[in-house]
């Protein structure tokens, strides 16, 4: 049979349109349809619609559900074969606690089988979009981590009766989606798993894009952009590439990452960073976490020879909780170098297909000297 690959696309530029064309992907404009003629769902939007866009599947397809016959009327039926169960992942750029309260709108079955549910994977991609290599004739794709309520692991080599038929092997190789189980245990694969992953690696480039934005227009507005090059290409040459690679890539791409930068925060906060963290370990009773004993606490010495008063430890680690409330912030930060970015500067008018500006640091550079002059005057 031959596999289609649809879209659900209303309002979208003519770029948009364009790309979906030349690559034969058919657009679908009605939800329902969309779903009914889907096996394997996608959901690749900007972070700040993927709830939403979650919401709106859940919604349709549950409008489907409502319109099947009564199990008395499909037993009078003549017995066809039951469709399969259809699949949800969400392979946007969120955190964890995100992809949890996503999975919250797709209940599971109590059939694994069953076509009345949406089975719903956490999921993320990790790398640029797929390029085809004519040196080795193969492509080369970005890696799609998974995980969620499902025995991924029997997928890599057979199919079992709680493994939907259209997960196959041949899919999980073509897409390059690769399922995650925790290292505690190698047949567990909670929700939020792959999205950990993606928000990690994230955090690391796009964050790195996000501080050289900051350092590069430092050093042009100070007229040193020339010598921190020169020092980067001297004495962190890997730097310098990912500096360079990172932030004329980002123009078109800023809007997007605004909304990522805190799904990032949100997923480290969840992590023990942040705000929710520290008071968790704050607000233990009225003890802050800490025996409230008349007797001063001892501990074994470093060497085990006697006991040591641990008052100063405890006051010192006190002094450090209230650190924990501003480190998420961090990326909150960066989404507003993004926010920046997008919505101040020409930078936020490219088109990935239609470059103009920023197409090298210099230029990147001289766009963000001129978003920050400009909101200085307006400041006045």
């Amino acid at each position: 049979m031959e596999k289609l690959v649809l879209t659900l696309l209303n309002k979208t530029s003519q770029a948009t349109l364009s790309r979906i064309s030349s690559a034969s992907i058919i657009n679908l404009l009605n939800d329902e349809v969309f779903i009914t003629e889907s096996d394997l769902i996608l959901s690749i939007v900007p972070p700040r619609d993927a709830i939403a866009t979650a919401q709106r599947i859940s919604k349709a397809f549950a409008n489907l559900v409502s319109q099947l016959p009564s199990a008395e009327a499909a037993a009078a039926a003549p017995q066809t074969p039951e469709p399969k169960q259809k699949i949800f992942i969400d392979l946007n750029a969120i955190s964890p606690t995100t992809a949890f309260k996503i999975s919250t709108f797709f209940p599971p079955s109590p059939s694994p089988s069953s076509s009345s549910s949406i089975l719903f994977l956490d999921g993320g991609i990790i790398g640029p979009p797929p390029s085809f290599s004519p040196s080795t004739s193969t492509w080369i794709l970005p890696s799609i981590p998974i995980s969620g309520p499902i025995p991924l692991s029997s997928t890599t080599t057979t199919t079992t009766t709680t493994t939907p038929s259209h997960l196959t092997p041949h899919l999980l190789s073509t897409l390059n989606l690769r399922p995650l189980f925790s290292s505690s245990s190698s047949s567990t694969s909670p929700i939020g798993l792959a999205s950990t992953l993606k928000i990690s690696f994230a955090s690391l480039t796009k964050g790195l894009t996000g501080l050289s934005i900051l350092s590069i227009s430092t050093a042009h507005r100070s007229g040193i952009l020339s010598d921190l090059l020169d020092h980067l290409d001297t004495y962190s040459p890997n730097t310098n590439a990912l500096l360079q690679k990172g932030v004329t890539a980002m123009p078109p791409k800023a809007y997007r990452w605004v909304d990522e930068m805190r799904e990032i925060a949100n997923g480290f906060e969840a992590a023990g960073w942040g705000e929710s963290s520290s008071e968790e370990v704050n607000d233990d009773d009225d003890d802050d976490g800490f025996s409230n004993t008349n007797e001063t606490p001892k501990k074994p010495d470093d060497d085990g020879t006697g006991t040591v008063d641990v008052e100063a430890d405890q006051k010192s680690f006190e002094d450090i909780i209230p650190l924990l409330r501003s480190t998420s912030k961090i990326f909150q930060g960066i989404a507003d170098v993004y926010k920046f970015v997008s919505e101040a500067t020409v930078l936020g008018d490219e088109i990935t297909e239609n470059r103009k500006r920023g197409r090298d640091v210099w230029d990147v550079a001289e766009c963000l000297k001129e978003g920050l002059e400009r909101g200085k005057r307006v400041k006045k």
